[in-house]
């Protein structure tokens, strides 16, 4: 879910490109376990669960395992909680107060929609909802509603890059202006030496 957009080229961290090698083993994905962000991102994720509940009322339950779509075996899903009682999910999220603005009104981070539609089109649920801590100033809740037309469109797509381009480990002929390090790495060379890419 998470490489959901780098797969359909919406992702500001991760290209089409990047998702191939990572998937086809060409190059190892580096361990970002130890980065503070990651760590308090998932130290603080029962807290993000804990504040939705206050804020709405609604009961959560954490998700312990990966779920896989029904039809496409390879699209899996890791939801960080089920709704109790409704047929949703929750996606609990931290960011630093530098980033508020990607989260004002009704605006939710493209990556993160993905995900969520994603993860909609793997579980069948009805409904997504979004927490994020701000900082540590501000908290804010959203409701990402099933769109059948996106998820189609997202899956069509999902699915044609696994068969066209991890299946048969045929590079993608995108790339991206932000490829310059994956590229690097799948074609090592000496300064001065040229490669020729079909």
């Amino acid at each position: 879910g998470s490489e959901a957009a780098g797969v359909l080229g919406l992702s500001r961290w991760l290209t089409p490109l990047q998702v191939w090698a990572y998937k086809t083993g060409q190059v190892i994905p580096e361990d970002i376990s130890a980065k503070i962000e990651v760590k308090l991102g998932n130290k603080l994720e029962p807290t993000v669960a804990e504040l939705f509940m206050e804020e709405t009322g609604k009961k959560v339950h954490r998700v312990n395992e990966t779920l896989f779509h029904p039809d496409f075996p390879f699209l899996g899903a890791n939801i960080d909680r089920r709704v109790v009682g409704e047929e949703s999910i929750l996606e609990c999220k931290t960011t630093s107060a530098w980033k508020y603005r990607e989260w004002e009104g009704e605006d939710i981070p493209t990556e993160y929609i993905c995900q969520v539609m994603h993860y909609l089109a793997v579980t069948g649920a009805k409904k997504g909802y979004i927490a994020c801590l701000i900082g540590n100033h501000k908290f804010v809740w959203k409701e990402i509603l099933r769109d059948e037309d996106m998820i189609r469109k997202m899956i069509q797509r999902e699915v044609a890059f696994w068969n066209s381009f991890i299946v048969p480990k045929v590079m993608p002929a995108t790339i991206m202006h932000s490829d310059g390090d994956i590229l690097s790495k799948l074609f090592l060379v000496k300064q001065g030496q040229e490669i020729a890419l079909t």
